[in-house]
């Protein structure tokens, strides 16, 4: 258990550490970035060769799904060292992200809001689906009802632009105000 909670502690570092190294693209290949990115990589070489060696039959590594995500990310995160500065590694460091799922493991209050969500997500589709059905019946309405009007020519010249209008001002509420004011001045419908 230590152990865990020791790499969810490095693997918060090296997250931070990533955060840093993008705001300074200009230092990210000097020799304090290379040291650090080294370190970090030594670590995760480490953390995986002792849970390696901890399996009682070393073929159950295709039985530990998080082991085997550690051991790709670590050959990346080496790969993306040994490469040279002017090659683009961006993607393999960007996977590197990958690895807070050890804070999921190591935290199971994380791992309990993960669940919530998950069955919570069905709850939120179909209140988007709701969402979407009505903007198309208002879409619908306002293209039809609107569409002689200038204004109806600028936000609902067609059913896919007034649903995009709706979920822009009406939705989102960006320019609200303005929106409806316009509307209100050129349409019997304010009125």
């Amino acid at each position: 258990m230590p152990f865990q909670a020791a790499m969810a502690a490095v693997t918060c570092g090296y997250i931070v550490w990533m955060g840093v190294e993008v705001d300074n693209v200009a230092d990210s290949s000097g020799v304090t970035a290379m040291t650090i990115n080294a370190t970090f990589c030594s670590v995760f070489i480490l953390d995986v060769v002792i849970r390696f060696a901890a399996l009682d039959k070393k073929r159950d590594v295709a039985r530990r799904p998080s082991l085997i995500c550690d051991i790709v990310l670590t050959v990346l995160l080496c790969l993306s060292l040994m490469l040279p500065p002017h090659m683009d590694t961006s993607l393999m460091r960007f996977l590197q992200l990958v690895r807070l799922h050890v804070l999921v493991v190591a935290i199971p209050e994380l791992r309990i809001i993960f669940k919530g969500l998950a069955a919570a997500s069905r709850c939120v589709l179909f209140c988007a689906m709701l969402l979407l059905m009505q903007m198309y019946v208002f879409g619908l309405f306002m293209t039809y009802t609107m569409r002689d009007d200038d204004l109806g020519n600028q936000y609902f010249s067609s059913v896919p632009a007034s649903m995009w209008s709706l979920l822009l001002h009406g939705v989102f509420a960006a320019g609200f105000g303005p929106f409806i004011e316009s509307i209100k001045e050129t349409s019997d419908i304010g009125t």
